[in-house]
């Protein structure tokens, strides 16, 4: 997959010269990590929310393509922690 040429800058990062390879694929990772753990916040608020109508850890697992034993191992303490 080619790289952008200038990849998006999370806040955070640090200014830099977007020249340099090295620093344009530190900061595409920065960036990619960033979203991943937006990513990860988003499924952990989602499995709370069907947790809290009813909805049954063999479908958020059918739903996010792991076991019911292991999406209750990696979500169950959000939820047991949620209420």
């Amino acid at each position: 997959m080619p790289l952008a040429t200038t990849p998006p800058r999370h806040p955070e990062a640090p200014v830099t010269d977007p020249d340099d390879e090295t620093t344009r694929r530190l900061l595409h990772l920065r960036y990619a990590g960033a979203a991943l753990e937006e990513c990860r916040r988003t499924v952990c608020d989602a499995v709370v929310q069907a947790r809290a109508v009813g909805v049954p850890w063999t479908q958020i697992g059918e739903a996010l393509a792991l076991s019911p034993q292991a999406a209750r191992r990696q979500f169950g303490g959000s939820v047991d922690g949620a209420g």
